[in-house]
């Protein structure tokens, strides 16, 4: 089975803004309706209204305490199992138990960037569809898939929202300002998420109105005297990275720290993706008191002219082994 990072990478990867109208999708594996095809006994993968299912399988053990409609559900005997989904999905509730020959398990939702959000554990059955049986995930940040190591999952509810979810990794690479009056004017972010501490780590190319000496009085005729690195690193949480600005000064050309280097805080910085391809930047510098909002695109879109693939192929679908 593919652990849940590795699924969320490679399993319908959506990084665009969904225009389709939240939809709210109730599966209760019984092959009826809309489930027809989809769900008879044995299924073990399946893709249904969003969700794809690989890992546990449809079947009965003809005891009620199981159920929480008909008599079939998705068993995880061995685990883990997924559900992955393929835009943000939330108000997740479900009928979850252990019993029979299934032991009990855990179930864990994740966001865009393989992180936890929240968890909940199986319990014993008791009797057919006991209210007292049912979980749920109400989390602040949008959820796009669960992870199963255990238990019996029946009449699993989930709303599939219209918002968009970024997926730090997938931005990984330099952007520039969105306003077609800055094209050529040599500035712009690089940015590199460390998925391991969830951080976005940003390098700023700018430039400064009032350059600190004349150029010719400068000890090296490398780059203006204007020229301005700002760097960030910045707390990602949902589709915002957020957190201290800083500025490197006393650096040399092609030189090794200096004695007289030094990287200060010098303000704070958002970066709230929109879009798999925009990105709103706001920032406060201040000394000397600065600040202002404005949308980012990434270079390629620039030099390319055409949008980048807002949509990883399904190259995967319905894999579970490996």
């Amino acid at each position: 089975m593919q652990p849940i990072t590795k699924l969320l990478t490679v399993t319908a990867l959506v990084c665009a803004s969904v225009t389709a109208a939240a939809q709210t999708v109730t599966i209760n594996f019984d092959n009826q309706g809309d489930e027809n095809g989809v769900t008879p006994a044995g299924t073990s993968e399946f893709d249904f209204m969003g969700s794809s299912w690989a890992g546990g399988v449809i079947r009965t053990q003809s005891i009620p305490a199981l159920y929480a409609s008909g008599a079939f559900s998705y068993e995880v005997p061995e685990g883990p199992a997924t559900v992955v989904f393929d835009r943000p999905a939330s108000g997740i509730e479900f009928f979850f138990v252990h019993g029979g020959t299934v032991g009990e398990g855990t179930a864990t939702a994740f966001d865009a960037n393989g992180v936890a959000l929240a968890s909940a554990s199986s319990s014993a059955g008791t009797q057919f569809g006991d209210p007292d049986n049912f979980v749920s995930f109400d989390t602040d940040e949008p959820i796009m898939a669960v992870e199963f190591d255990g238990g019996i999952i029946d009449n699993f509810t989930y709303t599939l929202n219209d918002a968009f979810a970024a997926d730090f990794r997938l931005f990984d690479g330099n952007w520039v300002n969105a306003d077609d009056a800055f094209i050529g004017s040599s500035q712009g972010f690089a940015f590199d998420f460390l998925e391991e501490f969830q951080l976005l780590f940003v390098a700023w190319f700018t430039y400064t109105t009032m350059p600190e000496m004349p150029a010719d009085e400068m000890p090296m005729d490398v780059g203006a005297p204007g020229n301005r690195w700002l760097t960030a690193q910045l707390e990602v949480a949902g589709n915002t990275a957020s957190g201290d600005l800083f500025a490197t000064r006393g650096g040399e050309f092609e030189a090794p720290r200096t004695d007289f280097q030094e990287t200060v805080p010098v303000g704070t910085m958002t970066v709230e993706f929109t879009a798999c391809n925009r990105a709103t930047v706001s920032y406060s510098i201040d000394e000397p008191s600065l600040g202002r909002e404005f949308e980012i695109m990434p270079l390629v879109e620039r030099i390319g002219g055409t949008e980048p693939k807002c949509e990883e192929e399904n190259m995967n679908a319905g894999e579970s082994g490996g």
